[in-house]
């Protein structure tokens, strides 16, 4: 369960210590969050930490006294950790780079608010620069800047990234406690496990039309389901050809929606999404609700930290039929090409981050 920030405003003290490491451990989620490499990377039994690299546990951040910590768990009065104490908690750089990389990559994350499905429902929506700063009760302007301030009353504020000569006040905390519980969800593109197809092709001469379709339904029934590893989920595929050669063709795809390597620094809940397509004439052939280019919601997960989810069902599972009596082209003979494809899943991931 997510927790407050501290506030830079009644905590005991001047507890700076706390409300940076809050910060960086709210910055070092949201970047694992879309992909990228961590501020600092968590501590774990099976990896090497140098002397003084730091690392994050238990929502700490530790620095190692010796090389080779593994095995050895950060905690106090350890002799191989000690808590990190951030060194450039004063320098503009921090806090700059804070500010800049949530501006930077506020994009990547998807807009609970009006979203997460754009209008059109072909795509997602997506943060932008101006969304971001509205849903984080920011100035349209940026963050906030003061070079004089009498302790009391509101300074004159400036906008922007913090600048040298900048004073660091407790608006500085504020504005980033507000900004990274804005950015909550984002995009896992998945794949597909339990994956087969199935395909039949045959030439149809010319006068053997009725009989044609007998024998293709009789070799698609007959025809084993093949293990696939392309991750596609789902594709019904129907041809009737007459232009260079007669012929009937169909192609099927099942797979149960997946994703893999997803971080685990923090629980998260996941909406699956599929986006079906065509390269030919699309058709909803199996009835199952598609339309081209259209992002269709499979189903949402319970809150877990696993790096691998899996949605409940096989799309397209139980369905035997071929795609051309589904479509049921007949006789005679034209040339007609339906598909429906989806090459594998989109997953909205939810997080529950440390602080809200």
């Amino acid at each position: 369960m997510a927790e407050p920030f501290t506030s830079p405003y009644t905590a005991p003290g001047t507890d700076w210590q706390t409300l940076v490491d809050e910060i960086t451990l709210a910055l070092s989620e949201r970047q694992e969050a879309i992909g990228q490499t961590p501020y600092l990377p968590v501590w774990s039994e099976d990896r090497t930490f140098i002397v003084g690299q730091e690392c994050r546990h238990a929502d700490s951040c530790w620095i190692s006294l010796k090389d080779e910590n593994i095995d050895h768990e950060p905690s106090a009065n350890s002799d191989w950790w000690a808590p990190a104490i951030v060194k450039d908690v004063q320098a503009v750089t921090y806090w700059a780079t804070l500010q800049a990389w949530l501006e930077d990559n506020c994009g990547h994350f998807i807009n609970h608010v009006a979203g997460p499905i754009a209008e059109d429902g072909k795509t997602f929506l997506y943060f932008d620069l101006s969304t971001f700063r509205a849903h984080a009760d920011l100035d349209p302007d940026g963050f906030r800047r003061a070079t004089e301030w009498d302790g009391v009353n509101d300074p004159d504020w400036e906008y922007g990234f913090m600048q040298p000569g900048d004073i660091i006040g407790p608006w500085i905390f504020e504005d980033l406690q507000k900004s990274f519980p804005a950015l909550r969800w984002s995009i896992w593109q998945g794949t597909a496990v339990e994956a087969y197809h199935k395909t039949i092709d045959i030439p149809v001469p010319k006068g053997t039309c009725e009989a044609a379709y007998v024998a293709f339904e009789a070799a698609w029934l007959a025809e084993p389901w093949t293990e696939d590893e392309i991750g596609r989920v789902y594709a019904s595929d129907a041809t009737e050809q007459t232009e260079e050669s007669n012929g009937m063709a169909s192609h099927r795809w099942k797979g149960k929606p997946a994703v893999e390597d997803l971080p685990t620094m923090c629980p998260s809940a996941a909406s699956v999404y599929v986006l079906p397509y065509t390269h030919r004439t699309f058709a909803d052939m199996d009835n199952l609700g598609f339309q081209n280019g259209i992002l269709k919601f499979i189903e949402d997960l319970d809150e877990s930290s696993e790096p691998t989810r899996q949605a409940t069902d096989v799309i397209g599972a139980g369905i035997e039929a071929s795609p051309l009596s589904r479509m049921g082209y007949g006789c005679p003979m034209a040339t007609y090409h339906h598909s429906c494809l989806i090459d594998g899943s989109q997953w909205l991931m939810k997080w529950t981050f440390t602080n809200i």
